[in-house]
Parts: structure tokens; C-alpha cells; sequence
């Protein structure tokens, strides 16, 4: 029930906390009172969820567009684009948010439950109407058109409208890079060299796939759209654990980066991680992901992002002590270490994921 509701506008302000929570104290009272009729229970149940529910927001939003011209009224796919010329009210709100002010807009009607999620949701359309506008640029003349061209996008500002008045407006922090001077950090130059000494240690096989690793985990540090970030790190945790044909791959991984840190006696993470995978599939085979809430998924990532580091460097570190001709036997070679991965995932409830890697391997 609280899985169908996060995603249901009309209950989208209450978050998934407070709902678990109210649904644990009627859970609760419904074991509290079982000879209650059911249709008194019923009745209770419709009483919580309409004091609960609440009107979802609808709103006009208009989010500021940078690096491209385009003609007044040009509709793509979910939105319209607008020229500030046009619209004298729309303009002033944007140009009392300060900076400079942007020439193009772009509107997209949403409705949520939130303000965060009607921004969230009116900047996912308005991604789904650049992309449409930067493809068709793209292939759309003869002559080439080059990346440097395309990078068009959102400025950072917004406005709304609801019933033809300004609501709401302000800005968003646009990624843009800190300067950092980390020299004088010891610690940390310390554990850099000690990484990089033993990346240098590593075989040519083994190295060629520490490299593809490394690679796939920088893309991922680079984003913050969780779209990106998970399916790149499964990439490069893969390249590092799934050096054979292996069918189940989310079981091999959630396993075998157990027992990356059980033959480097490490601490052992507990993610979520043959889930996670399945997201990471549904992502890179085209699935619908539309009842993904940001502000829950990216956190996600994050950890995902993290782990994957971790997984990187304990391979690293355990690749330079037992200098395996190929990636594969280093794997091979883990088998009595996979073994209590698994044993480790059945105690902690993942018999599921433990037995499909036992079968298939």
C-alpha cells in the first residue's frame, strides 16, 4: 500500500516515513482488535487514507533556457517554448530573480503533491523536450552539427503560474566546479600512493580491467542523475568480477564483492545490491522507471557509487598480493570465499540471490 501511495499525488506530501508509520499503528490496532467486523475495519481504513489524502498541486511551470533561439510557441513533445518578449509579466518575474535573465522559456503544466516534486517532475518533461529538440538538431541537416553545439539546456531559474498568477519562483544550484588544493592533506596523499602503488603492481590482464573500472566509476562521478550513475557502476564493477560467462549476473556480483572483502579481510557491506541490479536492468533494457522518486534514488546511487570504490580498491589491493596471471583465475580462485559470501547472504535474508549463484556457478 505505501509503495502504490509515495507515487499517488494526492499523498505525495506525507512521504514514505509518516505513511509506513501510519500504517504500522493501523496494523497494529487492527491485531489489537480482531473481533472488529470487517466492515468496521474497512470503514477505518477509509477514514485514516481521507485524512490523509490531500489536493494535489497543478501548476504552470516555466523553467529558463540557455545557448539556443528558438521561435516563439515551439512545441516539443511535453512542452512549449516561449519568448520572454511576449509574455511582460513572465519576464519581469524572471528578471526579479536577478542574473541575467533568460530569452527562451520553456512551460510544462505538472501536478504533485509537493513544490520539490513539481519542480523535480517539470524539469525531467523539460529534459524529454530538449532531448527531443538536440536529436532532431543533430540529424536534422545535411551539413554536421557538433557536439559543442548541442549543449544547450535549463539556466537554473523558474517560475509558476497557477490560475494565471505568479506563484512561485527562484533558483537551483547549476553544477559548477570547486577549486580544491589538496596537497597539504597528508592522509589522504598517503592513501592515494598507497592505491597507486599497488595499481602498478597489477598485471597486464588484470590492469586492462582495473582501467575499464576506473573509467566507468569517473563517468559516474561526474553526474548526479541517477540514470547515469547506476548502470555505469554496475558497468565497471562487472568488468572487474564478471570476468567469465557468468548467466546471474547480479547474484555474481552481490557475491563475489563479498568475497573481494572476506579475502582481504575487510568490512563487509550489505546492500541491497541483486535489487539494485534489477534497477540497473530495467535502466539499460528501456523499462519504465516512472514510479522512481528522485529524492529516494539518488541517495541510492550514492551509496551505489561508493561501494563500487570500494569494491575497486579491495580488488586492486588483493589483485597486487596474489599477482593472478588473468582476471580470471584471480575469480576462480576465489571459490572457497564465495562460498562464505554465501553462507553470510543466507544469514542475513538473502538466501534468494546466495542459491541462484550457488546453481549457476
Amino acid at each position: 500500500m505505501v509503495e502504490r501511495l509515495v507515487v499517488d499525488a494526492r499523498f505525495e506530501h506525507i512521504g514514505r516515513k509518516e505513511l509506513e508509520r501510519s500504517f504500522f499503528e493501523y496494523a497494529v490496532n487492527f491485531r489489537n482488535n480482531a473481533r472488529v467486523s470487517t466492515p468496521a475495519l474497512q470503514e477505518a481504513a477509509i477514514d485514516i487514507l481521507g485524512s490523509m489524502a490531500r489536493k494535489p498541486l497543478t501548476r504552470t511551470v516555466y523553467l529558463g533556457i540557455e545557448h539556443i533561439g528558438l521561435a516563439h510557441g515551439t512545441v516539443a513533445g511535453p512542452a512549449t517554448f516561449l519568448r520572454l518578449s511576449e509574455d511582460k509579466e513572465l519576464k519581469d518575474a524572471f528578471e526579479r530573480l536577478g542574473s541575467s535573465c533568460p530569452e527562451l522559456v520553456c512551460a510544462v503544466e505538472v501536478t504533485a503533491g509537493t513544490d520539490e516534486l513539481m519542480l523535480e517532475r517539470a524539469r525531467e518533461r523539460v529534459a524529454i523536450a530538449l532531448a527531443l529538440v538536440r536529436q532532431r538538431y543533430l540529424f536534422g541537416f545535411a551539413a554536421k552539427i557538433y557536439p559543442d553545439q548541442v549543449l544547450f539546456g535549463l539556466n537554473g531559474s523558474h517560475v509558476q503560474r497557477c490560475g494565471g498568477a505568479i506563484t512561485l519562483r527562484g533558483r537551483w544550484r547549476k553544477p559548477a566546479p570547486i577549486p580544491e588544493d589538496l596537497s597539504g592533506l597528508e592522509e589522504w596523499n598517503t592513501s592515494l600512493r598507497g592505491l597507486s602503488d599497488l595499481y602498478l603492481r597489477l598485471g597486464p590482464n588484470v590492469r586492462s580491467r582495473a582501467d575499464v573500472c576506473i573509467s566507468w566509476l569517473d563517468v559516474a562521478a561526474l553526474t548526479e542523475n541517477w540514470r547515469i550513475i547506476i548502470p555505469t557502476v554496475f558497468s565497471a564493477v562487472e568488468s572487474l568480477l564478471i570476468p567469465d560467462d557468468f548467466q546471474s549476473k547480479g547474484a555474481a556480483i552481490a557475491v563475489r564483492s563479498i568475497a573481494v572483502k572476506i579475502a582481504t579481510k575487510h568490512h563487509v557491506e550489505f546492500l541491497h545490491v541483486a535489487d539494485a541490479y534489477r534497477l540497473r536492468n530495467d535502466l539499460v533494457h528501456g523499462n519504465t522507471t516512472e514510479k522512481m522518486i528522485t529524492a529516494e534514488t539518488l541517495p541510492r546511487a550514492d551509496s551505489l557509487r561508493r561501494w563500487a570504490f570500494g569494491v575497486f580498491a579491495d580488488y586492486v589491493e588483493l589483485a597486487a598480493s596474489r599477482s593472478p596471471a588473468s582476471a580470471k583465475i584471480l575469480i576462480r580462485d576465489l571459490s572457497a570465499e564465495c562460498d562464505q559470501a554465501c553462507d553470510l547472504l543466507r544469514k542475513r535474508g538473502h538466501r534468494e540471490v546466495a542459491d541462484q549463484y550457488a546453481g549457476k556457478n
